[in-house]
């Protein structure tokens, strides 16, 4: 939509008007603007907040629909891949900032398609974890289907490789161990990614707690959890097969041929936790290098090399890298299942023991031999649940959770009312009630005279 345009400034309202994209007010003050021209008139209200530049080029351009899809306003395209197309969107009566997928029409042809697409995104609804980006909502519409995400303002590890190029030995590690922990709490609750890959891991600023590597403060959350099951089911053209892609038999698009398991390339229904570590190990080599395992060659000769050969020594495209961490990103892609980290839990274990011998740093705030629970050592704090007694008021609840919002205020209270009070302020009340006693008995007695 970079073309000039000739529509003039009352289409231009026209369009504006049926596109419903502003309120009664906001549209009565678009037509008192002063621009003269279509364009400068868009430009004001991209100014004003009103409307944003997809929508002002869509408009320019006389459309006036593709702005709305159910209760979601259309803010944005944000990417377009195999599976469909994603977009920042907003839910009108909420005011949240989500990402809507649209799903390939090509994939959701069948009424079996549909169905295996619900049943995924409701597998996948179940998963909520830090390192997971969560899915809010899902639905069909004219045959069409489309996933609500949580909307992550951040760059893939792909994206942020090509721009700056390898990372860190420490930060290397430190986005693989954090993708491992969202796989191993997936793999616990029985689902299988199916397409780990850069591209598929997002870097999350994170404003609040403490990453556990100072210096690197991104949550990296995992995208797309149960879309490459649903693909498989699709009945996609087997045919279509491109560099980034690959259809096996009449299954559907089912992983990226540079980070995908041999195991999982012969049949996929093979593919378990295993199949994602290595993928998770490709992903470790790519940022290590800023080279694919199996660079070069179509979709087919990739699954091949990898299902035959080993790729290139790790350290002879970057001799810097101590022996261990190259001893980790090969053995988690070793070719044999068998050879590799049985667990994501394993493939944690295994980088905080490199991380403690290659590079200790006392300012880290996590023990490096704690736990893997779901929540242990997560790059943002973890909220404990608290013990409520079931008849417990609900606004005793929220007293407490005032209380442990304000620990300054509340635990000054609690200290001056505990402060030891001299004898006399103990015995004060008694004093009192005895003088009068004696006060009363006094004037009974004058009485009675």
């Amino acid at each position: 939509m970079t073309a000039s345009t000739t529509i003039d400034r009352a289409t231009f309202l026209d369009c504006l008007q049926q596109s419903r994209l502003l309120t009664a007010d906001q549209w009565g003050r678009a037509k008192q603007l002063s621009a003269q021209s279509a364009r400068q008139l868009a430009d004001a209200l991209i100014q004003l907040g009103w409307i944003t530049r997809y929508q002002a080029e869509r408009l320019l351009h006389g459309k006036t629909n593709g702005f709305f899809l159910e209760q979601y306003r259309i803010l944005e395209p944000l990417g377009k891949g195999g599976m469909g197309r994603v977009f920042r969107a907003r839910h009108e009566t909420m005011r949240r900032i989500v990402a809507l997928k649209i799903v390939s029409s090509e994939l959701t042809r069948t009424k079996h398609a549909r169905q295996v697409f619900e049943r995924e995104v409701q597998a996948s609804a179940q998963l909520t974890h830090p390192n997971l980006v969560t899915a809010f909502d899902a639905n069909q519409l004219e045959g069409r289907c489309y996933l609500v995400m949580e909307y992550i303002d951040g760059l893939t590890l792909q994206k942020w490789v090509d721009r700056n190029g390898p990372m860190s030995v420490r930060h290397a590690l430190e986005v693989v161990r954090q993708a491992a922990t969202g796989l191993g709490f997936a793999h616990r609750h029985g689902m299988v990614h199916r397409d780990i890959k850069p591209a598929n891991l997002i870097l999350h600023q994170v404003v609040t707690g403490i990453p556990r590597t100072p210096d690197f403060p991104y949550l990296v959350k995992i995208l797309d959890f149960g879309l490459a099951r649903f693909a498989q089911h699709a009945g996609s053209d087997p045919s279509q097969v491109g560099e980034h892609s690959i259809v096996i038999g009449a299954g559907g698009l089912v992983g990226t041929p540079d980070f995908m398991a041999p195991e999982q390339a012969r049949d996929i229904h093979s593919a378990d936790a295993r199949s994602d570590l290595y993928s998770l190990g490709g992903v470790l080599y790519f940022l290590l290098t800023g080279k694919y395992p199996y660079p070069g060659g179509t979709a087919v000769e990739k699954l091949v090399r990898s299902s035959t050969e080993d790729p290139t020594p790790i350290r002879q495209l970057r001799s810097d890298l101590p022996a261990e961490v190259a001893e980790l990103a090969h053995r988690m892609l070793q070719r044999q299942p068998e050879h590799r980290f049985a667990t994501a839990e394993a493939v944690i274990e295994a980088i905080d023991a490199l991380m403690a011998k290659l590079m200790p740093d006392p300012t880290i705030p996590f023990e490096v031999h704690a736990s893997h629970t779901d929540t242990a050592r997560n790059p943002v704090t973890a909220i404990q649940p608290r013990e409520v007694s079931p008849a417990a008021s609900p606004w005793a609840e929220l007293d407490e959770t005032i209380e442990a919002d304000l620990p300054g205020v509340v635990g000054l209270t609690t200290r001056i009312l505990s402060v030891p009070s001299p004898w006399w302020v103990t015995w004060m009340p008694a004093m009192m009630l005895t003088a009068v006693g004696v006060i009363v008995a006094i004037v009974a007695w004058l009485l009675l005279r």
